[in-house]
């Protein structure tokens, strides 16, 4: 929860910090051009966090280790299928190497330092 708290206090300093600079529009307000099609996202990522949270907090490494390769690899098919765009040559290489990390990473894990007596 520490980390969590710890965005949420940066979130919140840079907010304030951009309107003490005007460089957000202040005559308006946060929520004026806020329509019902502004809740989809707010609303997805905030599922998107409660799932993430569930399964690491009920999953082993090997399948969330999986899981975000998979996620990766949906994205890259989705943004695809989507934008009806050829995928950019960083991300068609970056995806595998990644996933490949991740799937060594969990495969291998690092060993915890051993404690000394």
């Amino acid at each position: 929860y520490l980390f969590s708290s710890e965005m949420g206090v940066l979130g919140c300093v840079i907010i304030v910090i951009t309107h003490l600079m005007n460089a957000s529009p202040g005559d308006e307000g946060l929520f004026q051009r806020w329509t019902p099609h502004t809740f989809i996202p707010v609303i997805s990522q905030g599922w998107g966090g409660i799932v993430v949270g569930l399964i690491a907090k009920t999953s082993g490494s090997v399948k969330k280790g999986f899981a975000v390769m998979v996620g990766l690899i949906l994205s890259c098919v989705l943004k695809w299928l989507v934008d009806g765009e050829s995928l950019h040559w960083s991300t068609i290489v970056a995806v595998p190497v990644v996933a490949t990390s991740i799937y060594l990473h969990a495969k291998y894990p690092p060993k915890a330092p051993a404690k000394q007596a």
